[in-house]
């Protein structure tokens, strides 16, 4: 596949200043304000209005497009649970409900700077919670990127463990499923990838991890009972650190399916609306959430 103009340049943003502002920048609360400043041209998609609300007690930012048709997408950010919130997805994640028909919720969660796990997949879980008061099941729609999509997953086997009934579908953009960190399956890329140094896997995943074994089904999806969950569709760059983490829950997962794009970046379709990769890939995750929607 020929890349875009657009798609080059923003593998070069990704190698020579995304992949060093991560390895080297010291400490969290900078680099999160550096993420936060460096997303302010990731726009919502137009006609989008946006207000602060509060979900399960949880301040989520509700993003509604011009074709919402009653259904619902909980998003669920990235950022090594350390960095990142509702403003730096709103971008990709409003693409991403304009083309599912649904409005979006996009999740405050505690970061790990402040509170280690169980916070994250704590908050997460409120919200879907009270989706649940507001939303049939089968209208509510789950996807998240990098650590958002470990959530998305620890979501699930909260729900499968409380009887709560599943979301219709759900959409993982290169999860990362497997937080030991001495993960073999890290053993292919020891320097990081185009954008992830392994030296931010190593900083950000203790914070993260506090105490608790990254073993625990809770934590690592990798390890849980997933046979509940609902279709699911993965993305993921042949050449991302999490590549594998991808494959092996897709293998997990009971009604997923895997999607390959060579040549991009960790999580590419952050640049939905501007570059042609990364509408193409949101719009097609949009679409097989959709299928899954009334």
């Amino acid at each position: 596949m020929t890349l875009s103009k657009r798609q080059l340049a923003a593998n070069l943003w990704a190698r020579y200043v995304q992949n060093p502002t991560l390895g080297y920048t010291p400490g969290q609360r900078l680099l999160n304000a550096i993420f936060h400043a460096t997303s302010l041209h990731l726009g919502p998609a137009p006609g989008t209005r946006s207000q602060k609300a509060f979900k399960g007690g949880i301040e989520t930012r509700v993003m509604r497009g011009p074709d919402a048709a009653g259904n619902l997408l909980i998003y669920l950010h990235g950022g090594g649970f350390s960095i990142g919130g509702p403003y730096t997805v709103r971008g990709m994640a409003s693409h991403l409900a304009a083309a599912a028909g649904a409005t979006a919720w996009l999740p405050r969660y505690r970061l790990s700077t402040t509170a280690p796990y169980p916070a994250a997949p704590d908050d997460c879980f409120a919200v879907y919670r009270a989706a649940l008061d507001e939303f049939a099941p089968e209208r509510i729609t789950l996807a998240g990127d990098s650590a958002g999509g470990c959530l998305v997953l620890n979501t699930l086997t909260r729900a499968q463990a409380a009887g709560l009934p599943m979301p219709a579908a759900v959409g993982l953009l290169s999860p990362v499923v497997d937080l030991r960190p001495d993960n073999p399956a890290r053993d292919r890329f020891p320097k990081g990838d185009m954008l992830l140094p392994a030296r931010w896997m190593r900083r950000c995943m203790p914070m993260y991890l506090g105490q608790t074994d990254p073993s625990d089904p809770g934590m690592s999806p990798i390890f849980a009972d997933l046979s509940a969950a609902p279709p699911a569709l993965i993305q993921v760059g042949r050449q991302e650190l999490l590549f594998d983490d991808a494959e092996r829950i897709a293998q997990r997962l009971p009604h997923a399916q895997l999607d390959i794009w060579d040549n991009v970046p960790h999580v590419w379709q952050m640049n939905a609306g501007l570059v042609p990769e990364a509408t193409r890939a949101v719009w097609q995750m949009g679409a097989f959430l959709a299928g899954h929607l009334p």
